[in-house]
């Protein structure tokens, strides 16, 4: 190792790691949660007269028993969506450094 003894290191460790919990009830501190993305679509068709545009529709996304599974919003529902799967993909981030911190202060690794 480079100088520091194995209590030093495991205490570093600890420390990330009570860092990282504190993120944790932060970020669930009143945030709601959902899984999946959400999207803005906006698509072209050609008709008689040109290209027409068509949209924006705000869409969100997620897997249910297997199936992929979207349904529409409205402008204000897609920006709400859209912290609520923020927050999760941060929740699963921490969660995951919690894991790795977690292994190295149990088995020194």
């Amino acid at each position: 190792m480079s100088g520091r003894t194995e209590t030093e290191q495991q205490e570093k460790w600890r420390r990330e790691y009570e860092q990282k919990r504190a993120e944790l009830a932060a970020a669930l501190q009143g945030n709601v949660v959902l899984q999946g993305s959400a999207v803005l679509q906006r698509y072209q068709r050609k008709t008689k007269s040109g290209i027409k545009q068509c949209g924006p529709y705000h869409l969100w996304t997620r897997k249910v028993r297997g199936k992929t599974v979207t349904v529409s919003l409205t402008k204000e529902q897609y920006q709400e969506v859209g912290h609520a799967i923020a927050t999760r993909r941060k929740i699963d981030k921490l969660l995951k450094e919690m894991q790795r911190l977690s292994q190295r202060m149990l088995l020194g690794q």
